[in-house]
């Protein structure tokens, strides 16, 4: 996947921000979250079996139900990543083949274990409190519940030396959005 770069980063850090920065600015971009809903039923069997019907709406996966079973321990998480990651990655490759230069959105690529499938990965960071606040604000979430999430994400720092840029996120929108011109100017896409 070497046209492929991948946005990366823990809840709250602004991955989504930097994508419609650079989809604006005409960057084919696409999330792996848009590829969940068509991997649920793919992998859907395989999800009953590891964490129960209890996470089903009537026929359908429920992001809420699964949630609640994902985010008990780091077990779950890695069985929830395990399932899904593989069809996550083989659904967006497929649909990235058509394009010359495309962003990927990929929030647990690290925890995935996936890093080495992109020759770029721009990894977006954010002081704590500000991601706390942003996710929390966005999801309709209490702070204990995004805290809880970003436990279970691997820190920033362990990240930093995997990455080939690093975009801090803690300032205003036109700032971020400077950051990205800046660096797409310096990279020449």
């Amino acid at each position: 996947m070497e046209k492929i770069t991948a946005i990366t980063g823990n809840i709250g850090s602004g991955k989504s921000k930097v994508m419609e920065i650079l989809e604006s600015r005409g960057y084919k971009t696409l999330s792996a979250d848009d590829y969940t809903s068509k991997a649920y039923g793919i992998v859907k069997e395989k999800l009953v079996e590891a964490f129960s019907e209890d996470i089903l709406e009537g026929d359908e996966i429920s992001r809420n139900k699964l949630s609640k079973h994902v985010f008990k321990n780091q077990e779950n998480l890695s069985k929830l990543n395990e399932i899904m990651h593989p069809v996550i990655y083989k659904l967006m490759a497929e649909d990235s083949k058509i394009f010359d230069e495309i962003f990927v959105e990929i929030p647990l690529l690290f925890e995935s274990g996936m890093e080495n499938a992109f020759a770029n990965i721009w990894l977006v960071m954010s002081d704590e409190d500000k991601k706390i606040d942003r996710a929390s604000k966005r999801d309709g979430k209490s702070k204990e519940e995004i805290k809880k999430r970003l436990f279970f994400q691997q820190e920033d720092e362990k990240k930093i030396d995997k990455v080939h840029i690093i975009i801090e996120n803690n300032g205003s929108i036109e700032d971020l959005e400077n950051k990205i011109v800046e660096i797409l100017k310096e990279k020449s896409l």
